[in-house]
């Protein structure tokens, strides 16, 4: 037991400090007993103090720690706060996007459909020329157009053989012209 705790020990039974120990000395077992079982306590207090006070530095460090693990999540949270506004603008921007296609979508399929019934529309009127008497009038359409195919094929050989007449005459000119130019300079 420290002095000072014996000090305070004896002043709290009301004795000085040497009387005390002569008090001591002058009864047997009981009190001899009692100041053993208060100098345990005393330890035992000291112990429980002692762990106490290490808790409570674990207590701070832990408190400290959090305190900074609270801030880096605070920081965390932050950043992932600018990051979901930046990612719900781009998702605002493509939703307009998706929008607008799906609009364009609209669009097109009414323009084939549009489309789909302009054709049917069209087999039904090549349908409808395929009766007996249409079909008699492009054969014959066919035939007046073959006939005339013919003629021009041979009005364009008539004139083919017209001009290699035609030809064949300026060649003959050129060569009388060119004996001529001899002649006369011959002669």
């Amino acid at each position: 037991m420290s002095k000072a705790r014996h000090g305070v020990l004896s002043a709290s039974m009301g004795a000085k400090p040497g009387e005390f120990k002569s008090a001591l000395a002058g009864k047997e077992g009981g009190l001899t007993f009692e100041l053993s079982k208060l100098q345990n306590e005393v330890k035992y207090r000291d112990r429980e103090f002692e762990a106490a006070r290490r808790e409570l530095t674990t207590l701070k460090s832990t408190v400290n720690t959090n305190e900074r693990l609270l801030q880096q999540r605070s920081l965390e949270l932050e950043q992932l706060k600018e990051r979901l506004l930046s990612t719900e603008g781009q998702a605002a921007g493509q939703a307009k996007e998706l929008l607008q296609t799906k609009a364009n979508s609209r669009k097109l399929e009414s323009t084939v459909l549009d489309l789909q019934r302009h054709n049917d529309k069209l087999k039904e009127k090549v349908a409808s020329l395929s009766g007996k008497a249409e079909v008699k009038l492009l054969k014959s359409n066919n035939a007046q157009l073959a006939e005339d195919h013919k003629a021009a094929c041979s009005l364009i050989r008539a004139k083919d053989k017209g001009l290699d007449v035609a030809r064949g005459r300026l060649k003959a000119a050129d060569v009388t012209q060119a004996k001529v130019q001899v002649r006369v300079r011959a002669g």
